[in-house]
This record gives C-alpha cells, sequence and structure tokens, in this order.
C-alpha cells in the first residue's frame, strides 16, 4: 500500500515537472523574512514576566494591588521593587471573575508613576485572566502582554 502512494506521488510530481507547470517560487523582497535578535536592555522586562500582587483597594473604578516580591530583569537588576503598586479598574465581571486591567505603575523606590501601555491584565495567582477573589489582602498576579522597559 505504501510503495502504491510512493508511486502514485512520484507519478504526480513527474506529470507536473515534464508539463512545465511546476516550479519553485524564489523569495521576493516583499516576503523574504528576515530573523532578528532581540538583546535585552537593562530594566526591560520580557514577555510573559508574571507579577505576584496582593489587592489592596477593591472598588471597581479604582483597583489598587502591591508587589509582594522583587520582579528583576535579565541583568538581576530589580526593575520592580517590592511594596511598588499598580493602580487600574475592572472592566466586567463574568460568573464570579473580575477583569482588571492596570494602567498605572508606581515604583516604591522613587513614588514616580509610570503609564503602561499595554495595561497589564489582572490574574488569578496561578496565571488565569481574572480575579476570583476580589477582596483586600487577596493574593493575584499579572503576565506582561509585551515587553516592558521601566525608566529608572
Amino acid at each position: 500500500m505504501r510503495s502504491m502512494k510512493t508511486i502514485a506521488s512520484l507519478a504526480i510530481v513527474q506529470i507536473l515537472t515534464l508539463g512545465g507547470t511546476a516550479w519553485a517560487q524564489q523569495p521576493t523582497v516583499e516576503t523574504a523574512i528576515q530573523a532578528q535578535l532581540h538583546v535585552p536592555e537593562p530594566y526591560e522586562l520580557t514577555q510573559g514576566t508574571f507579577i505576584n500582587l496582593t489587592l489592596e483597594r477593591v472598588d471597581p473604578n479604582q483597583v489598587s494591588a502591591m508587589v509582594f516580591e522583587n520582579v528583576y530583569d535579565a541583568f538581576e537588576n530589580i526593575v520592580i521593587p517590592r511594596r511598588s503598586r499598580l493602580f487600574g479598574r475592572q472592566v466586567n465581571i463574568v460568573n464570579d471573575v473580575h477583569d482588571v486591567y492596570f494602567n498605572q505603575i508606581q515604583l516604591n523606590t522613587t513614588g514616580k508613576i509610570y503609564t503602561l501601555q499595554p495595561p497589564l491584565q489582572a490574574t488569578t495567582p496561578l496565571g488565569a485572566a481574572g480575579i476570583v477573589d476580589f477582596k483586600p489582602a487577596a493574593t493575584a498576579g499579572t503576565m506582561l502582554r509585551k515587553d516592558l522597559v521601566i525608566p529608572h
């Protein structure tokens, strides 16, 4: 059975080749794909970095959370120090899961507030989207969907 499939495949290739209708497509400048190596910078967090949080304020229009452990970059610099705060708001509730987005961060060391673009979606401590335990002192998290550089 396998040899029949091989023979049939070869016959089709031979027909197309001899008939002049089969040719390889040459890459053009528009279709060429170039690989680029991303070189991390100091104080850059990469996509997929998880930030552990403790909820502080849970008003739907104003949610705040505190970072409860330092977040490091590839150079072992502390990018987001412990006790920094994230500020955002609840945008939706579905089946008791609160969809919260944080759009600002205040660094504990400098007190400066930075706007997060895109906003960070709150997650459960295991990384699932949304917050189930929506009350003060509950644990939560957020995960970066895009590389982020925080000036220091």
